[in-house]
């Protein structure tokens, strides 16, 4: 009754998004808490599905949505049968594709076509009517590559040099990112 796939974005995108996802549950009602996570774009072809932050905050009903990063648990709930296509944004893909400062959006969500226009509700759409896998990761590195294609060039130093103080000890300070960035 619920099922989730997995998949790859065509080899341009993956500096700017993780796994691809279909997620399907035909049961009456679904809820789920989730971790604190990376960004992620939602749409939700099936269903009407609602956000609730760890800060209070409860969004409804968007079925193209824009979750920024999350700093605590969200509780994720719909009124069943629910399908959705979604994705996790990496920080190089938040900086190209949204190019909003983060913070402005974190532990919250916003309607994707608002922010992003037509090209969103055109994605939602196809997914839609997709009738396999296949069509909707064509449609999702469509969408994707359309922003790529319209996006201005970002600063990339910043985003390289959080990675390696991430990556280079178990315990990063943030006092090391402060002397290295010299902000």
């Amino acid at each position: 009754m619920i099922s989730i796939r997995y998949f790859s974005p065509q080899p341009a995108l993956r500096p700017f998004l993780s796994s691809y996802y279909w997620f399907e549950s035909n049961l009456p009602a679904f809820s789920d808490m989730m971790r604190a996570e990376l960004p992620q774009i939602r749409l939700v072809t099936r269903g009407n599905a609602s956000n609730r932050y760890a800060t209070g905050v409860v969004r409804h009903g968007m079925n193209a949505q824009l979750q920024g990063p999350t700093t605590g648990p969200v509780h994720f709930a719909a009124d069943g049968p629910l399908h959705l296509f979604g994705v996790g944004l990496l920080p190089r893909g938040w900086a190209t594709l949204i190019g909003e400062p983060a913070d402005r959006i974190a532990d919250d969500c916003v309607d994707l076509c608002a922010m992003i226009g037509p090209p969103a509700a055109m994605v939602v759409a196809d997914m839609a009517t997709a009738q396999s896998d296949a069509e909707r990761v064509a449609a999702a590195d469509r969408f994707f590559m359309g922003l790529v294609e319209r996006s201005r060039a970002v600063p990339l130093w910043f985003t390289r040099l959080t990675d390696d103080w991430l990556t280079g000890t178990m315990n990063p300070d943030v006092d090391a990112l402060v002397r290295a960035s010299g902000m």
